[in-house]
């Protein structure tokens, strides 16, 4: 999982006023509004201010906002995204 760029997370929010975590990320197959779960907690569009008419897909779960990516199965919690000490 890549996160988008620096650039377009402090745009989205910068514009929406809400803070995104650059630690991990979300499930689409969990929070989408067809899932049991997404229906309760769906995930929702951010303009990525890119002007290409792309969009960041964003969750907030326990009050912390989290780019939604696939996995291939349906996580409930936040997946970690391990960074390797490697350069």
């Amino acid at each position: 999982m890549r996160l988008p760029s620096e650039a377009v997370l402090q745009y989205i929010e910068n514009s929406r006023g809400i803070e995104i975590s650059r630690h991990g990320f979300a499930s689409r197959e969990y929070y989408n509004p067809n899932h049991p779960q997404g229906k309760h907690t769906p995930a929702f569009y951010a303009n990525s201010g890119k002007g290409d008419g792309k969009a960041v897909i964003l969750v907030e779960i326990n009050k912390v906002n989290y780019v939604v990516d696939t996995t291939g199965k349906a996580v409930a919690e936040p997946i970690m995204i391990l960074k390797s000490g490697r350069k």
